[in-house]
């Protein structure tokens, strides 16, 4: 195996197991707090302890995971209301209309909780779940206990997740800044091979449409991320501090990227510096070092990987030296930006390598945070305007909430008509319905298809193993697998849940019955989901592109603008003053496009949408990217002092191009 090949091999392989790492420990917290109650019950006869398992369950799906502010919130919200819902459904469920008319209003308001974040959405769900299992099970006579044991299972989740994966209140921050600096090291090879191989436009313009919006997504993730942990205390922290200096260095070089990468989609193979290639990929190695270092927090992770200090440098030097060679020419702004990004990668590898190494709290900061009970006071009216905006009949979010209750009513009712286990269908619906048609489409597939499957496993499993401690064995890595995948693949995580809930719902050994009956009740539910979609009030993304275009028309020209307006300035004092105002523009520019290619994709989901419409819109996004990177370029060169009339009139044509085919293209989409 070439060197080459191995070492990016061991690299990959050691990301892919970085990532999966914590979705694995999740996973097994996950088993742990299922799985224990659950033959706990079946070995003592206590079915309240089934609560407990399924508080386990939903309670480590319920986990928000990221700041500990925001789990705790979040997990004690969702213990209080689902031990309130437990006897409440139970209550409810001696009549299916009584239970039909519940679970339509637990549905409306867990959806309409969507509103309040990603966070109050889960739990909103999990809550509506909770529902449908307790207006299934009628004839309950314990309705104190049973709550009482949904709030043990749901505190004993918890409890694992403070004992067997701890979250340091600074380390959601450390991981964000590492995805920025791992999707920047995609980057910086992606730009790398094209500099090897293409001359034409068109990979050039894959690169961009395929990197900058994960880019972007990814800083403002980590910068959304950092401000609520440093709104959630008054006094600053060295580490705090270390990670947003470094976070702003990496937003700081993705446009040198982007300006680099136009510069060399303009040059001939020939013409771009000989070591190009080389200094990128030296970049890259340098990024992933700092990422290394943000997950690992230890020098010896970190020092595993090669540094890049001594290499970006020397292709740096070297591509300077091969330009001045070839004529003694002054250096091209590619070799220009080259050695502005070694410098910059190396402090920042540098830097990361130190961060927090400083006192541990420096105080309050004069001017810097609030005191927490305003803080709450403020989250707490935040909270209030959301919920009453999304009460609007116009609202996706009013819309979406009705179409749940609607439809996970009809899924109640016929599921206490037609199935052994009603809440199968209700949950099936309630999981595969999304606000739009097109992804509800797409998880119906994934949920029938992976719980097909799944069912076809329980059957084999349920006919040929009998033993409790065999199913145990089979049950445990089914579990950490549907957990460890649930963020990855819809349908790998139905696929191997199944088999869990149809064993712990299995009558009697053999009883093969059930897991047909799961496969049943997912097409049922699945059908549900999918003609509530298509019949209540769809939400359809053809109408919301027009709008999503225009307003990424309008910020792409504000960037523009922003930039042209720059170029006469003279002096660095006049320049220091516009740069914030052209880097909010390009934050908002980004931003911009990547809603707008978000709803093109759920366009293109949706069935019956007209092609010329999904045309026109590509070709925007397009000239947008085209436009932006464009004025990305002609303002990293204003910034660093390149003076190179040629070069400026060649962007400035290229603005112009772009932003006429931009204005001309979106008058025609209605």
């Amino acid at each position: 195996m070439p060197y080459a090949f191995r070492a990016r091999f061991l690299m990959e392989r050691r990301i892919i197991y970085e990532r999966l790492t914590p979705a694995i420990a999740n996973g097994v917290r996950a088993a742990v707090a299922t799985l224990i109650p659950f033959f706990l019950a079946a070995a003592l006869g206590r079915a309240e302890l089934a609560w407990m398992a399924l508080g386990g369950w939903l309670g480590t799906l319920a986990d928000p995971g990221g700041l500990r502010t925001t789990r705790a919130k979040a997990l004690g919200t969702f213990t209080m209301v689902g031990a309130l819902m437990v006897p409440l459904s139970e209550c409810c469920g001696s009549s299916v209309w009584l239970a039909t008319v519940l679970l339509a209003l637990v549905a409306f308001a867990g959806t309409l909780a969507r509103a309040l974040g990603p966070a109050a959405a889960t739990v909103g769900t999990m809550t509506v779940i909770i529902a449908a299992v307790g207006t299934s099970k009628a004839g309950s006579a314990s309705y104190g206990i049973d709550a009482l044991a949904f709030a043990a299972g749901a505190l004993w989740a918890t409890l694992l997740s403070s004992l067997v994966w701890p979250v340091s209140a600074h380390r959601p921050v450390s991981k964000a800044i590492a995805i920025v600096f791992e999707e920047m090291a995609d980057y910086a090879r992606a730009v790398a091979e094209c500099a090897e191989t293409d001359e034409a436009g068109v990979a050039w313009s894959q690169l961009a449409l395929t990197h900058h919006r994960r880019i972007r997504a990814a800083i403002e993730d980590a910068l959304a991320i950092a401000l609520a942990v440093r709104a959630a205390r008054p006094g600053e922290s060295a580490l705090g501090g270390d990670l947003r200096v470094l976070l702003g260095r990496a937003e700081a070089q993705f446009p040198r990227l982007v300006a680099l990468a136009v510069e060399l989609e303009g040059m001939t193979v020939d013409a771009r510096p000989a070591t190009i290639a080389a200094a990128l990929r030296a970049f890259a190695t340098t990024y992933e070092a700092i990422r290394g270092s943000l997950i690992a927090r230890s020098d010896a992770r970190s020092g595993a990987l090669p540094s890049a200090r001594d290499s970006a440098a020397t292709k740096a030097s070297d591509a300077s030296d091969a330009s001045d060679a070839r004529g003694s020419r002054p250096p091209s702004t590619a070799t220009l930006l080259v050695e502005k990004l070694a410098v910059d990668s190396e402090r920042a590898l540098a830097f990361a390598r130190t961060v927090g190494a400083g006192v541990a709290v420096v105080g309050e900061i004069e001017g810097g945070g609030s005191r927490p009970s305003h803080a709450a006071i403020v989250a707490l009216g935040n909270d209030a305007r959301e919920v009453r905006d999304a009460l609007s009949f116009r609202s996706v979010f009013f819309r979406h909430a009705l179409r749940v209750a609607i439809a996970v009513s009809v899924a109640s009712v016929i599921g206490h008509r037609i199935a052994l286990h009603p809440h199968w269908v209700t949950v099936t619906t309630l999981a595969v319905l999304q606000p739009y048609p097109g992804p509800t489409s797409t998880r119906a597939a994934e949920r029938v298809v992976g719980t097909v499957l799944g069912s076809a496993v329980a059957a084999l499993i349920t006919i040929f193993v009998h033993a409790p401690l065999a199913l145990a064995a089979l049950m445990f890595p089914l579990s950490v697998a549907a957990v460890a995948t649930r963020g990855r693949s819809y349908r790998l995580f139905t696929f191997f849940l199944t088999p869990v809930f149809v064993l712990i719902a299995e009558r009697h050994p053999g009883d093969w019955w059930t897991a047909a009956a799961r496969a049943g009740d997912a097409v049922v539910g699945g059908v549900i989901a999918l003609v509530a979609a298509l019949v209540v009030l769809p939400s359809w993304e053809r109408t919301r592109l027009p709008e999503a275009i225009d307003g990424m028309v309008k910020a792409v020209s504000a960037y523009r603008d922003a930039v042209v307006a720059s170029l006469d300035l003279q002096g660095a004092e006049q320049r220091s003053e516009i740069e914030r105002s052209i880097a909010a523009a390009r934050r908002a520019a980004g931003i911009a496009i990547g809603e707008a290619e978000t709803s093109l994709e759920r366009w293109m989901a949706e069935p019956l949408r007209r092609a010329e419409q999904g045309e026109t819109a590509m070709q925007l996004v397009t000239h947008a990217r085209r436009l932006a990177n464009a004025c990305t370029t002609l303002d990293v060169r204003a910034l660093h002092g390149v003076d190179d009339a040629a070069g400026r009139e060649t962007h400035l044509r290229a603005i112009e191009t772009y932003g006429q085919a931009l204005v001309q293209r979106a008058t025609t989409l209605t």
